[in-house]
């Protein structure tokens, strides 16, 4: 007898491989905000808000620089292990080209626009583009089923990151320092991951050959799209406060979207869980199972959001002066903004994992198009008029038309190819 969705849902969620998955995400999420909240207590806001600026442009360069790899190395790696290394190899390739090409690219018009920002700036897309190297090994792991693994070499950048920063704070150490210390961590934890790979599996052959990388090109352009789309969605804001307001409405602005990021943290494993039961169902062309299956973790998601957006909104500036300092207590309302964005914004996160699941990329790139038009347009409105507020309140309407729509799309796409798949059961 078939297990029914809902069951092997709730089997799949007491896998102790889930627990490993939500600890990396927290091993990769965690330190980094750690030490943000210790660097807001030093550090005046005028200089945080450059740091909070460089991060999520290097942030959004090495996303792109990634061409999207990492799920299709999942993919490719968990249906055929036994060529995980090549694989492996030819994504390298790719990653390797690209993050040094957006390096120089990066830096290099940072340096003709505002090259007081060029140290700032170059320490820390390095930081980016090694750290997302060191992901290509564990979406490699993640393929091979080896989540243990994966969950100690996420461990080891962010340990040394804490414990550095820590020092530097400590002795009172120029700025700088603190950046260096984000570049080693990338590197420590680059560095531990190829040597672990290598021991554990063997030999990477890495590819350089122009026709596998357009070959891997081609295969991720979708992925690639689809990613870079989310990310000028959830890094204009940014971008554009930094452009058109101050440094300091940056550093406000910032303090309370990360916050709002670390909830996606709790419905990674709904994602991890769902995406390839989504897979098996839609092989088999059980579309009704897919839709069931697709519905409850998308609602389970909303009702997650829904509980943080109860605990925060009711005394946002007392959580932003807890964590962030009382320098950021004035953040309270754009924080209370942002975690009524939280149901949409966790089932938004689902319904995309789940989409590019039952192959919806195409689909889900042009939503995501859409959507970033009307993030741009309503931020050129809002900002000016209401400041950093008005990009929160922007975060909330785009969340929920990319909410709507994905939902009316999968509606119309689970009645046409459930009606295809009764149609070829009767020939």
């Amino acid at each position: 007898m078939t297990a029914s969705p809902s069951l092997r849902l709730s089997k799949r969620l007491l896998d102790p491989n889930l627990l490993f998955s939500l600890l990396t995400q927290m091993a990769n999420k965690a330190p980094a905000l750690m030490t943000a909240t210790i660097l807001t207590r030093v550090y005046a806001t005028e200089v945080m808000g450059d740091f909070f600026f460089a991060t999520a442009l290097s942030f959004f360069v090495s996303m792109i620089a990634s061409f999207g790899t990492n799920l299709h190395l999942v993919r490719a790696v968990a249906a055929q292990p036994h060529q995980g290394l090549e694989q492996l190899g030819e994504v390298l390739g790719l990653r390797l080209s690209s993050a040094v090409i957006a390096f120089f690219l990066l830096n290099g018009s940072i340096w003709v626009v505002a090259p007081e920002l060029l140290m700032m700036m170059t320490m820390t897309s390095l930081h980016f583009l090694l750290g997302d190297l060191s992901h290509s090994f564990g979406a490699f792991l993640i393929g091979m089923q080896r989540f243990r693994l994966r969950l100690f070499l996420s461990l080891t950048g962010p340990v040394f990151l804490m414990g550095s920063v820590a020092l530097t704070v400590l002795f009172n150490a120029n700025f700088i320092y603190t950046l260096l210390c984000y570049v080693l961590a990338s590197v420590i934890m680059l560095t531990m991951s190829y040597i672990i790979v290598r021991m554990k599996f063997g030999l990477i052959p890495i590819s350089l050959h122009w026709q596998v990388l357009r070959r891997i090109s081609y295969l991720c352009w979708p992925l690639l799209m689809i990613e870079t789309l989310q990310i000028v969605q959830f890094k204009i804001d940014t971008l554009m406060i930094f452009s058109m307001l101050s440094a300091t409405a940056v550093a406000e602005y910032e303090t309370a979207y990360r916050l709002l990021e670390v909830t996606r943290l709790a419905v990674r494993p709904l994602a991890v869980v769902a995406f390839p039961l989504c897979v098996t169902y839609a092989t088999q062309q059980r579309w009704g199972d897919v839709n069931q299956l697709l519905w409850r973790t998308v609602l389970l998601a909303a009702a997650l959001g829904g509980l943080f957006a109860l605990v925060v909104t009711p005394r946002p500036d007392l959580i932003m002066g807890i964590i962030w300092g009382d320098a950021y207590r004035q953040s309270g309302p754009i924080l209370r903004v942002l975690f009524l964005t939280a149901p949409l914004l966790l089932a938004g996160v689902v319904w995309a994992s789940l989409a590019n699941a039952v192959h919806l990329e195409r689909t889900l790139m042009l939503i995501m198009a859409m959507a970033t038009v009307l993030n741009l347009t309503l931020n050129f409105w809002a900002i000016p008029i209401w400041g950093a507020v008005g990009a929160a309140w922007t975060t909330l309407a785009t969340e929920a038309f990319i909410l709507t729509i994905l939902s009316l799309t999968w509606v119309r796409t689970f009645s046409t190819r459930a009606s295809n798949s009764r149609t070829t059961v009767g020939q």
